[in-house]
């Protein structure tokens, strides 16, 4: 297995050596970031440069292709202007989930708030029930293990919004699934934990139907949004709500 320290100091350097102090910041994320990569998981490098363009791009594209396991490299390229203007919510999670290996994304960005936490729980959540709606409407009839495969990526991607809900609610932010798991436990979150538990394991997925997981994400998936995201509509509708019989009775 690739020493994933190793490695992302080996590219670090041939960039420093390259780009000089046009590199501002290098980071690591991902699995490989929360020791919890396999052999075969990608290496996400972060790459900020002082300004960005093609030609860069594909000196730094000639630089990881010398890399052993160059196959297994992704990540982030950016300049540092288009880094500082990105969304904040999105930010959140990126600043949140970075390590860094050279420079501060401080220096960049802000430190993330509690707001963009909502934001980005609310957001995460919003694209979790549409993918769960669209996998139950119209997944393969024909090819089932393609549908569970779409839904342990639902499952997987569960992940991002708790992190961010966990931390909106008061949490530290959960940087590991084990400290995610632990958050949970004590906070007595069952639905949660319920979707990292089946989420971590292919054989508890494949114990229940489908439909059933995608009924799993659809339900949480509202209740954070509902959370997060008051409607102006749903606000005033309730101000204007008629009694019901229950309250006429009593």
């Amino acid at each position: 297995m690739i020493d994933t320290k190793q490695w992302s100091e080996a590219l670090l350097g041939k960039l420093q050596a390259h780009f000089g102090d046009h590199l501002v910041f290098a980071g690591i994320q991902g699995s490989r970031a929360r020791g919890e990569a396999c052999d075969e998981s990608d290496i996400d490098f972060v790459a900020i440069f002082e300004m960005l363009d093609a030609n860069i791009i594909r000196q730094y594209r000639e630089i990881v292709a010398t890399m052993e396991r160059s196959d297994l490299a992704c990540g982030f390229i950016s300049s540092r202007a288009a880094l500082a203007a990105w969304p904040r919510h999105e930010l959140f999670q990126f600043v949140n989930d970075t390590k860094a290996l050279h420079g501060s994304l401080l220096d960049i960005v802000e430190t993330p708030t509690k707001n963009e936490a909502r934001q980005a729980a609310a957001i995460g959540a919003a694209s979790l029930y549409h993918a769960a709606c669209h996998l139950c409407a119209f997944g393969s009839m024909q090819s089932p293990d393609s549908d569970y495969d779409a839904t342990k990526a639902l499952f997987k991607n569960a992940v991002f919004a708790m992190q961010a809900h966990c931390f909106a609610q008061g949490s530290n932010y959960p940087r590991s699934r084990t400290e995610l798991e632990r958050i949970l436990e004590n906070r007595g979150w069952n639905e949660e934990y319920d979707i990292l538990r089946i989420g971590r394991d292919e054989e508890a997925l494949r114990a229940h139907s489908v439909n059933k997981l995608c009924d799993m994400i659809i339900s949480w998936s509202e209740r954070i949004m509902t959370t997060y995201t008051e409607s102006p509509r749903s606000l005033s509708s309730a101000k204007s709500a008629k009694p019901t019989m229950s309250k006429l009775r009593s």
